[in-house]
């Protein structure tokens, strides 16, 4: 085993870690790896990613807001991966705020709208963070995601689809939620099983145990609960029986979103 980084929070190869899970070689090792945003990477991390694992692709799926935020509490700006590229897809794009939105009551809309035209920002995520998504908890994140960040998906699934983008890191904020779904979905297009992929996630537990009271700290900044910090047993059994109650598995989600699911699996199956 590698020696954990030293500002790298979070990281492993998924495919190492599902065949380990599994108990067989769902997925091919040394291709995609997972991690938390990489933006206080010390030189000597930067450097181990290139050398040592080779990165070739960085998928950034944080959004503007946390963008801006990290810009704000930054002395220096944070640098891209040198020797790769970079590619951000901001997850949580229009079509899921939009939806976010219409569950707010009239007047809590209205504060909202009041407070981004303020440029409020962070404020008015924090309304519909308490409001909106902390009432549906992680399983309802996941729902809402499959149905509202599918052109996302499709993105990121995209770029996982090209041979040439490979070795790739993939993170959002914590690694855990969004990248956890991406990693989610991946694996159950590669069979694996419920069990093994909620093992993978709960991997995140351990992996951001230095950086847990960070975390809470943000989320509550974003009207989120400490609950969210978690890997509940509960979420990859959530994902896969909603793939399957409306869109009959994985394999039809994936290809009603345009995904070129052969493509995929011919990239990463073991």
């Amino acid at each position: 085993m590698s020696a954990p980084f030293q500002a790298l929070h979070n990281f492993r190869d998924i495919g190492t870690s599902i065949n380990s899970h599994d108990r067989k070689r769902i997925m091919k090792p040394h291709m995609l790896y997972r991690s938390a945003r990489p933006d206080d990477a010390t030189a000597a991390d930067r450097e181990r990613l290139i050398s040592e694992y080779g990165i070739r692709t960085v998928i950034d799926l944080r959004t503007k807001s946390e963008h801006i935020k990290q810009a704000r509490q930054r002395a220096t700006p944070v640098v891209p991966l040198e020797g790769a590229r970079t590619v951000r897809i901001n997850f949580i794009g229009r079509r899921f705020e939009i939806a976010l939105l219409r569950r707010l009551a009239w007047w809590d809309l209205l504060c909202f709208l009041v407070l981004f035209i303020l440029q409020f920002r962070l404020t008015a995520i924090s309304l519909l963070g308490r409001k909106v998504l902390r009432p549906r908890g992680l399983p309802g994140l996941c729902h809402d995601s499959l149905l509202h960040c599918q052109s996302e998906i499709r993105e990121t699934l995209t770029i996982l689809s090209y041979p040439t983008s490979y070795p790739v890191l993939l993170h959002c904020t914590q690694g855990k939620d969004r990248t956890g779904l991406i990693a989610i979905l991946i694996l159950l297009l590669l069979n694996a099983s419920v069990p093994a992929v909620q093992k993978e996630y709960e991997e995140s537990w351990e992996g951001l145990e230095g950086v847990r009271e960070g975390m809470v700290r943000e989320m509550v900044e974003v009207g989120l609960g400490e609950e969210f910090a978690g890997t509940p047993g509960e979420v990859v059994g959530e994902v896969e029986g909603l793939l399957r109650e409306g869109w009959g598995g994985v394999e039809g989600y994936l290809e009603s979103v345009g995904v070129d699911v052969e493509g995929l699996r011919g990239v990463l199956a073991g």
